[in-house]
C-alpha cells in the first residue's frame, strides 16, 4: 500500500484473477473502498484495458483509480499509448513484478507515464 496510500484512490478495479485480488485487499482494507472486478483485465485484454482506461476518466477528472491487471496486460497498453498517445516511456515495460505505473488520462487520452518500482 506504500506507494498507493499517498495518492487517496477514489475506487478500485481489478483482473478477477486471483493474484490481482490478492494484490488489492491490503488496498481495499486500508482506504474502505471496494474491489470492482473488470474482465477487460485478464490476460490477453490489452485492447479491452485501453478502452477501460480511456473512458474511466470521464466520469470523473478527479478521480484516482487503481488498477491491477498482470504484466502482459501492462505491455500491451503502455506499446498502445506509446504509440497512439505519443506517450514517451522511460523504461520498457511492463517492468518488474510489483511495479507501479501511474498514468494520467485527460479527455481519453494517455498524457503521461510514470514508472515507481516495487517497494517504493
Amino acid at each position: 500500500m506504500g506507494v498507493i496510500g499517498p495518492m487517496e484512490p477514489t475506487r478500485l478495479i481489478s483482473s478477477p484473477y486471483v493474484r490481482c485480488l490478492q494484490t488489492m485487499e491490503p488496498i481495499a482494507t486500508k482506504t474502505g473502498l471496494a474491489v470492482d472486478e473488470d474482465d477487460s483485465l485478464v490476460p490477453n485484454g490489452g485492447s479491452q484495458a485501453i478502452e477501460l482506461i480511456r473512458a474511466l476518466p470521464s466520469a470523473d477528472a478527479s478521480s484516482r483509480i487503481v488498477l491491477c491487471t498482470h504484466g502482459e496486460v501492462i505491455g500491451d497498453v503502455l506499446a498502445l499509448v506509446a504509440r497512439e498517445d505519443d506517450v514517451r516511456l522511460r523504461r520498457r515495460p511492463p517492468g518488474l513484478k510489483g511495479c507501479v505505473w501511474v498514468l494520467e488520462v485527460h479527455k481519453g487520452k494517455v498524457a503521461s507515464a510514470r514508472y515507481l518500482s516495487p517497494g517504493r
